[in-house]
């Protein structure tokens, strides 16, 4: 009879990995089937499933066993262990980097929850776990914001890829200046709605209200910023049919004013603005005047119409469509000025509302240029870029 290799166990204080040994046949019967092996099958079964794994795969590739007889032996699917033998990673390995805990920090919590706590019969909620996990690693504890699912499906991996590979070639390709990339996109402010604010209340009081004015008329405002922390004025469009010459006689940001129906920017505003507001106003940053600009926007119907893009074309305008649904993750606008200026602009109202001053229409853009003062900051547009 032969001399067959057979794989042995470490001991506990070795490594994982199998060992090797030569055993003689007086030592060992021919096959790992053999009824004088029932010792040996009742200790392999006991291992962990992992274990049982890595010594098949380990038996294969010293080519001790073929993958069919090592996973038979050990008791383990075979497609298992030649997808193991080429490489590839197990599900929990292939996620590790997607972890908040690295592996070490989560057998530091484990042992904490059971050995700590757990014995001594303490009742862990998911909160104090988690406070818990938040010492080990740098983490802490926020609310969740809602994201529609076509928005969370839109933002993948390889549309942002994409979409920053075009850019970065239309950028090239017409050697644009960060000075010369801008964004444009509409934000909507309502005139009497004020931020929430914390009260001093008797222990017993339930309810807290803030009387406001009450006035939801909604206005539209186009803001326009640059790579290097430039933004050009305010253009304001109020609900109307027609326009109140009082409305822009307190005007220090110089905003351009225009009416709709419905208070909404349309395809006519949008090509108006691209005419009278954008190209003279960009064109102060140009060092030639036949240097290109860059005009990054989202994709609504304002700003796709044939004389909106054939009037860039004719002043060397590139134009440049977010891809759908990702603008709440990669327009400037939306990522770094618009939720600092809500904010102004509410706190604003608030403190109007508070000296008896409602803010209408009449007295709209002074008060929205304090609050555009305080958000629009250099450093917080170039960080939105």
């Amino acid at each position: 009879m032969q001399t067959r290799a057979r794989l042995r166990l470490n001991e506990p204080d070795a490594s994982h990995q199998p060992t090797v040994v030569t055993a003689a046949p007086d030592e060992h019967p021919d096959s790992p089937n053999d009824a004088n092996d029932d010792n040996d099958d009742n200790d392999i079964s006991r291992l962990p499933q992992e274990k049982r794994i890595q010594f098949a795969v380990a038996a294969t590739q010293a080519q001790l066993m073929s993958e069919r007889k090592a996973a038979t032996y050990y008791g383990v699917p075979r497609t298992t262990v030649q997808r193991r033998a080429q490489g590839i990673l197990t599900r929990k390995d292939a996620h590790i980097h997607e972890r908040s805990l690295t592996p070490a920090q989560e057998d530091i919590l484990a042992e904490w929850i059971k050995k700590s706590l757990g014995k001594r019969g303490i009742p862990l909620s998911l909160p104090t776990i988690g406070t818990y996990a938040a010492e080990i690693y740098d983490l802490k504890v926020k609310w969740t914001s809602g994201l529609e699912e076509c928005r969370a499906r839109a933002l993948n991996r390889p549309v942002v890829h994409d979409y920053f590979n075009l850019l970065g070639d239309t950028i090239e390709q017409y050697d644009i200046k960060p000075k010369n990339i801008w964004n444009m996109d509409e934000k909507g402010i309502q005139l009497g709605v004020g931020d929430r604010i914390r009260a001093l209340v008797d222990r017993d009081q339930k309810v807290v209200q803030k009387i406001e004015s009450g006035n939801r008329d909604l206005v539209t405002i186009i803001e326009c910023i640059s790579g290097i922390g430039n933004a050009l004025h305010s253009s304001v469009v109020f609900q109307g049919q027609r326009r109140d010459l009082r409305w822009g006689e307190d005007n220090p940001g110089d905003a351009s004013i225009s009416i709709s129906p419905n208070g909404w920017t349309d395809q006519e505003l949008g090509a108006l603005w691209l005419e009278k507001d954008f190209v003279p106003a960009s064109a102060e940053y140009l060092d030639n005047p036949g240097d290109y600009r860059l005009l990054i926007l989202d994709g609504h119907n304002s700003h796709c119409t044939y004389c909106f893009i054939s009037f860039a074309q004719k002043h060397r305008i590139i134009i440049l469509c977010l891809p759908s649904h990702t603008t709440h993750a990669l327009q400037p606008c939306d990522v770094g000025v618009f939720s600092p200026l809500a904010a102004k602009w509410k706190a604003r109202v608030s403190q109007q509302h508070a000296q008896n001053i409602l803010i209408d229409k009449y007295n709209l853009l002074s008060n929205y240029a304090v609050a555009r003062d305080q958000a629009f900051k250099k450093s917080t547009i170039i960080s939105a870029f």
